[in-house]
């Protein structure tokens, strides 16, 4: 088998793992599109689950995002408890990226706090923002 269809195999499960995960965890999925890139987000609605949000997972395949939908638009925290690999966070009002932080380190003790109320929050994989060259601004759909 070449490489490129074990690296099409490996995508392949990693995205059935965040499906089962989502499923197991009685989340939806849902598409989130910015600047064409689309990612496969399990979304996390109530308390508990975000406050568990990606913690004592192993990782995230590309194209995969956990996305926190809030009940109002506010300033919420964020934090890496129990986090096994790095993030960057996008902060999402009415539709648009209003904050973003890239490069959280897994083993980031501090809190990470929006300047701005926000109905979302997008994890998505370390590296991604500057990958798909993402900014403030930049429109976000669901």
């Amino acid at each position: 088998m070449n490489m490129i269809n074990k690296n099409k195999i490996i995508v392949l499960l990693m995205v059935v793992a965040v499906i089962i995960a989502a499923i197991g965890n009685k989340n939806k999925t849902k598409t989130v599109v910015i600047n064409k890139q689309s990612f496969l987000a399990e979304v996390v609605e109530t308390e508990d689950a975000r406050q568990k949000g990606l913690g004592f997972r192993e990782g995230l395949c590309q194209e995969c995002a956990m996305l926190f939908q809030f009940p109002h638009a506010g300033r919420y925290n964020f934090w890496m408890k129990d986090m096994k690999f790095g993030l960057d966070l996008l902060w999402i009002s009415e539709g648009k990226i209003v904050q973003i932080e890239k490069n959280i380190k897994s083993d980031f003790l501090g809190v990470l706090r929006a300047s701005f109320d926000v109905d979302y929050v997008l994890e998505i994989n370390s590296g991604s923002v500057d990958e798909f060259n993402f900014k403030v601004g930049d429109a976000v759909s669901f």
